[in-house]
C-alpha cells in the first residue's frame, strides 16, 4: 500500500499574498509582515522558522493556498530527504534535511 501524499486537517489550508517574485509550488514559505497580515515571501534560509508549504505556483501580487498542518509534498532540495524528515529551507524554498 502507498503511503498517503497529502493529509489536510480541517483549518490547515490559510491564503498567503505574495508581494514579491512568484513562488514555485511545493516550496518553503515565511511571513512577511511588510505585506501586512496575510503576507508571505520563499523561505530562503535554513535559520529561517517557515511558515507553511505552497500548494501551486503563487504570482506576484497574488493570493494562493499555503499548507499549514498535515502532512503535504514538498520539493526536496540537493540531498533529498527520507519521509518524516525535520526540514528546514535550502536558498530558494527547497526542503534539505535539518541539522
Amino acid at each position: 500500500m502507498s503511503q498517503p501524499k497529502r493529509k489536510v486537517p480541517d483549518g490547515a489550508i490559510v491564503q498567503g499574498f505574495n508581494d514579491n517574485a512568484e513562488i514555485a509550488a511545493k516550496r518553503l514559505v515565511i511571513r512577511e509582515a511588510a505585506a501586512g497580515t496575510m503576507g508571505i515571501a520563499l523561505a530562503t534560509a535554513a535559520t529561517t522558522p517557515y511558515y507553511g508549504v505552497t500548494q501551486e505556483a503563487i504570482a506576484q501580487n497574488r493570493l494562493g493556498d499555503v499548507q499549514r498542518a498535515g502532512k503535504t509534498i514538498l520539493t526536496a532540495g540537493s540531498g533529498g530527504v527520507l519521509v518524516g524528515s525535520i526540514v528546514k529551507s535550502d536558498g530558494s524554498g527547497k526542503g534539505v534535511i535539518a541539522a
